[in-house]
């Protein structure tokens, strides 16, 4: 292959990755409650940083320039985030842009969207709600019970195989046999290597006896937009809900491949009590700001807590 043709296909392969990514942000965060009644999950603080601006900064990190939050009622307040507010700046000046530097970047770096869902009818039907935004290119989906570690690139990676290979792309994690029963399983064969697998299955929240692997799905995903006429008739399941893995699966037995990418880096759950309180203390823990009065006053803590003292 000449330079030149190499070039050319490098380019074209650029041009088809996927550019936009729909944020499902249309849960009602029963397991944060009452933190959640009037305050979206997608904004409560990691540390003084909202959910939101965390996923969206790993979106960006992987090129995409046009965000989508899908919504329910009650979630203004994610669009007010968003906005220029007259009366902050009055009052800060000049801290301004200083006070809200990570906010501005992602201002200015990603267009951010929000659509209502109509209800809390499941993630497939918040992604279909989508289909005229997104239009005929691919995309990705990011939502938000967990963060990664950014550092990973997974998403860019993501983008990156959908771009040359097409089809589905889909991020899968190994999990302990506990939390088997909790997740949506993958069953995968290697696709020649360790880290790349073929899905031909996802089995949701599975007996442990029962599931295909020990590799469960990550709430990443890169879809074609051939999705969306499969969500469209895509039946809800028991509680209601139009699932997208369901639709994931129906595509490939279409003929569509679906692609696994292997994902071992660091999960932080931020849709539980506990799992937001941890994070919360994890990523104060990397900040040069933070860290060592916290760990001073851990110390201290745990020293006055614990029958032995902790190094």
């Amino acid at each position: 292959m000449s330079e030149s043709t190499s070039q050319q296909t490098s380019e074209n392969r650029s041009d088809r990755a996927a550019k936009k990514v729909i944020l499902p942000s249309g849960g009602l965060a029963t397991r944060l409650l009452p933190a959640t009644k009037s305050i979206p999950k997608e904004l409560l603080p990691i540390v003084d940083t909202p959910i939101l601006e965390h996923l969206l900064r790993e979106a960006g990190d992987a090129g995409i320039t046009d965000a989508l939050v899908i919504t329910v009622r009650g979630k203004e307040a994610i669009n007010d985030h968003f906005d220029t507010d007259p009366a902050l700046l009055a009052h800060l000046g000049d801290r301004y842009e200083r006070l809200l530097a990570g906010t501005l970047d992602i201002i200015d770096r990603i267009t951010v969207h929000s659509v209502r869902q109509g209800g809390a009818t499941g993630m497939g039907l918040a992604v279909h709600r989508a289909r005229r935004h997104i239009g005929n290119e691919p995309f990705a989906v990011v939502t938000g019970d967990e963060l990664l570690d950014r550092e990973a690139g997974l998403l860019t990676r993501m983008i990156e195989l959908q771009a040359a290979r097409g089809g589905i792309v889909l991020a899968v994690s190994p999990v302990p046999d506990e939390l088997v029963p909790l997740s949506d399983m993958a069953a995968v064969s290697e696709d020649g290597s360790a880290e790349l697998f073929t899905v031909t299955d996802v089995v949701k929240r599975p007996r442990l006896e029962d599931s295909p692997s020990r590799l469960a799905l990550v709430g990443r995903y890169v879809l074609p937009p051939e999705i969306f006429p499969v969500l469209g008739r895509t039946a809800a399941d028991a509680g209601g809900e139009v699932q997208l893995p369901d639709a994931m699966v129906e595509l490939g037995r279409a003929g569509v491949p679906i692609h696994a990418v292997r994902y071992t880096g660091a999960r932080y759950d931020v849709a539980t009590r506990l799992g937001l309180l941890t994070t919360a203390i994890q990523f104060a823990g990397q900040r040069d700001d933070l860290r060592d009065d916290l760990l001073a006053w851990l110390r201290s803590y745990l020293n006055a807590q614990m029958p032995q003292p902790v190094g």
